[in-house]
């Protein structure tokens, strides 16, 4: 969820709003934001590719993003269904 709608969402729900009704006109509106958009999520699935078993040390190196970027960018993907993990070692998934 991005920022915006967390603080709109607390923002209705401090005024007297339903969070509720929040969330769901949120949802219906396409307000979520799509993780495999950002640039660093865009630049790690290009670099994967069809190729399984990406480390993250290793996509480090090929990238040149820092562990903590790859490893909270790998994070909100697996999250979103675009990659998966075994072993520690990634797969970008179609």
């Amino acid at each position: 969820m991005s920022l915006s709608f967390l603080t709109s969402l607390a923002w209705s729900h401090t005024q007297g709003g339903s969070p509720s009704a929040r969330v769901e006109t949120a949802v219906e509106s396409g307000e979520e934001d799509d993780p495999a958009r950002s640039p660093e999520a865009v630049q790690l699935l290009q670099t994967m590719g069809s190729r399984g078993g990406w480390h993250p040390d290793a996509l480090c190196a090929a990238t040149g993003m820092s562990y903590r970027q790859v490893s909270g960018t790998l994070l909100r993907l697996a999250l979103a269904g675009r990659v998966k993990e075994t072993f520690h070692r990634y797969e970008a998934l179609p």
